[in-house]
């Protein structure tokens, strides 16, 4: 019974991710682009511990992941004011992840914890699902180990929650920190649109240690593109 039971959970879980990835239109998805605008937070900078991080704007913001190798690469472009005062100037930075950084968590997070990302790890690393009532609305809580290992040989969980629409709201990891230990990283989806049947958030809110650390107001996004910027 058992052995029956575990079966049945299993292909339960199976189900959910499935139907969550056509609702998301990941079928035949191997690599898509987004951009619009956000800004970054140096983690633990504040001047006060009840202030959220210091944040830096991202104009022109893009990224592009390639879930076939899998690596991403985003680019910015901000004003900065240097720390010695003066006038601010234009900066460029960029984001490179390759598979040379595959057993870097830190990085390989910021692939695996995008909606996308999740459900394609999900199919693939024998998911589990929960159902759960969260703040009044129900939601599937699916979770799946990351193959990395941390440095103490433990696996990486990756938690998502996707609601009525099979759509997923909300993923979270935890990464090592040498201050914060065990750093629970959550970044939240909101206000979906549809482009030729992808879906993608309007809205990306990722925290760390309780405050904003990533935040984007995504103007499009493009399945397949013919060319990754």
């Amino acid at each position: 019974l058992s052995l029956v039971a575990a079966t049945a959970w299993a292909q339960d879980a199976k189900t959910v991710v499935a139907n969550a990835s056509k609702a998301m239109g990941l079928d035949g998805l191997n690599s898509l682009y987004y951009y619009g605008s956000g800004k970054n937070f140096s983690l633990g900078q504040n001047n006060n511990a009840n202030q959220p991080w210091p944040q830096t704007p991202l104009n022109d913001y893009t990224r592009a992941i390639d879930f076939t190798v899998p690596a991403s690469r985003s680019t910015w472009a901000t004003y900065a004011i240097p720390v010695t005062g003066g006038a601010a100037s234009l900066q460029r930075g960029q984001q490179n992840i390759l598979p040379a950084s595959a057993g870097n968590w830190g990085q390989q997070l910021e692939i695996w914890t995008t909606p996308w990302g999740f459900l394609k790890g999900a199919a693939a690393n024998n998911a589990t699902v929960q159902r759960q009532t969260i703040d009044g609305k129900a939601v599937q809580v699916v979770s799946w180990n990351a193959p990395v290992k941390s440095p103490g040989g433990k696996d990486y969980r990756v938690v998502g929650h996707i609601n009525s629409d099979g759509l997923v709201e909300k993923v979270t990891t935890w990464v090592e920190h040498p201050i914060y230990g065990d750093l629970q990283v959550d970044t939240n989806y909101n206000h979906y649109r549809d482009n030729n049947g992808l879906k993608y958030p309007t809205e990306i809110v990722q925290r760390r240690a309780g405050w904003p650390m990533f935040t984007a107001q995504i103007l499009g996004a493009f399945a397949n593109p013919s060319k990754l910027a």
